[in-house]
């Protein structure tokens, strides 16, 4: 056997495909494919590129376009390999890479809508200093995400590992309106790509006069879209899920406009 064909065998073995020419048979056709591709067969050495422009025999040309072709399905069979791993990855560059990313990812999901999303990065046993965290954080999220806003984010890493301390702020209508854009610094605790401790703010300086004024307007309408129904609820008693803040996000602009905003 000679060296060039115990080349192409070893590439074949080598190769996450499990067949080759069987695969590349069904998109080119075998015979024609060598004087379709001997332009891209260059080789380094004079005498070699010679024999690829046309003085080569039959078979050895072709053998040689083989492992070329080998090649080239082992090298695009490791990239394809790559980028699946990385779309079957969370798909943020930030998330997982470092505790700050996955903070700020949480943060870029919740923004976006993507409720699941943002949550993903929330361990199932994350705490706050209010006991299990994830329940009241995710309806929090859901609450939040009604309104035409953003949660405004400022992180860096704190002292210790895995820790990360944010300026958080919720930039809405009713907080630009009610004069609450400062932000206010809370932390996080990450640990093997997963938000194990958050501290969140407490939004009552917003919820108190929205509640009342929601109250006042429409109390029909509160009471059903507001009333109690075992999600978490917020200082004032308002439930934080998303068909209250659907609700109440509805009353925003009159809101805003009853405080002469």
């Amino acid at each position: 056997m000679s060296t060039k064909e115990s080349a192409y065998k070893r590439l074949v073995a080598a190769n996450p495909i499990p067949d080759p020419e069987r695969y590349m048979a069904t998109v080119f056709d075998m015979d024609a494919a060598p004087g379709d591709f001997k332009e891209v067969i260059v080789s380094t050495k004079t005498d070699k590129k010679q024999e690829i422009e046309g003085t080569d025999s039959g078979p050895l040309r072709e053998r040689r376009w083989r492992v070329a072709m080998a090649t080239f399905i082992a090298v695009l069979a490791v990239a394809g390999g790559i980028l699946v791993a990385t779309l079957v990855s969370d798909g943020s560059d930030s998330a997982g890479d470092t505790p700050i990313g996955v903070v700020e990812a949480f943060f870029e999901r919740w923004n976006a809508g993507d409720v699941d999303g943002a949550m993903a990065l929330v361990a199932p046993e994350a705490t706050s200093p209010f006991g299990p965290a994830v329940v009241p954080l995710r309806a929090l999220v859901e609450f939040t995400s009604s309104f035409d806003g953003r949660m405004e984010f400022d992180c860096s890493t704190g002292a210790s590992p895995g820790l990360v301390t944010c300026d958080w702020a919720w930039d809405t209508a009713t907080t630009r309106a009610l004069d609450l854009t400062g932000a206010t610094g809370r932390s996080f605790k990450v640990e093997e790509g997963l938000i194990t401790r958050v501290v969140p703010p407490n939004y009552i300086a917003l919820e108190a006069p929205m509640r009342d004024f929601a109250v006042a307007e429409d109390p029909a309408g509160f009471a059903e879209e507001c009333s109690p129904d075992g999600s978490p609820v917020d200082t004032v008693g308002t439930p934080h899920n998303q068909r209250c803040g659907s609700f109440l996000a509805g009353l925003e602009a009159a809101f805003v406009a009853s405080l002469g905003g």
